[in-house]
């Protein structure tokens, strides 16, 4: 419709244009000035109509629009609309209440002898945990007084008979570096000899005890 009336105005501001034209150059007559301003005033209420009508028919198809939703919601609230609600939410409950009793179903699903045998499984399961906690401290426990035993009479004692060695090990390589430089004295000789037996008798007795 607005596409028309465009049409329609461009088509008489063309009209007028021309006569305006005709007119500045001293050519219109009478006969077409009337025939365009008797064309502009029926165009102009040609529009003026058209435009009212159109307006009057969004108007009325929003106001059909906006009665045809308010009638829907409306009809939620009817009473016959609500009896209907009502009578579906009673047969699906009468078809509940009409299935077997719910302590039936409990009695077979949960039969307390199963559960008595696994709360007893449970209970078992939780001692040998419990068990198995304690075996696995005992053992430990075990190993570490046995290696603390261990280290305190033979390890230790190997440890210190070793530091013996090697001391006396090194007295006796000095002697004999002496002796071959041609350089030991008896005196030095007899205190490496002395030395060694001390520390042969020591070590004896730390093994035999």
């Amino acid at each position: 419709a607005k596409k028309a009336d465009q049409s329609n105005i461009d088509s008489l501001t063309g009209e007028i244009e021309r006569a305006f034209t005709e007119i500045n150059k001293g050519k219109a007559s009478d006969r077409k000035l009337n025939e365009v301003a008797t064309d502009l005033e029926s165009k102009i209420t040609e529009n003026k109509t058209a435009l009212d009508t159109k307006v009057a028919q969004d108007e009325f198809d929003t106001l059909k629009t906006t009665v045809g939703n308010k009638a829907n919601a409306d009809e939620v609230y009817t009473k016959d609309k609500t009896d209907e609600l009502i009578k579906v939410v009673d047969d699906k409950f009468s078809d509940y209440t009409t299935t077997t009793d719910l302590n039936s179903q409990l009695d077979d699903k949960a039969n307390k002898s199963d559960f008595d045998t696994l709360k007893t499984t449970v209970g078992t399961k939780a001692d040998q945990t419990a068990l198995d906690t304690l075996t696995a401290t005992v053992d430990t426990k075990a190993d570490k007084s046995a290696l603390t035993s261990l280290a305190t009479k033979d390890e230790l004692a190997k440890k210190a008979d070793q530091s013996n060695i090697d001391s006396l090990t090194g007295e006796i390589e000095r002697a004999f570096t002496e002796i071959n430089k041609g350089k030991a004295s008896d005196r030095k000789l007899n205190e490496v000899a002395t030395d060694l037996e001390s520390k042969i008798t020591e070590n004896k007795t730390a093994l035999d005890t």
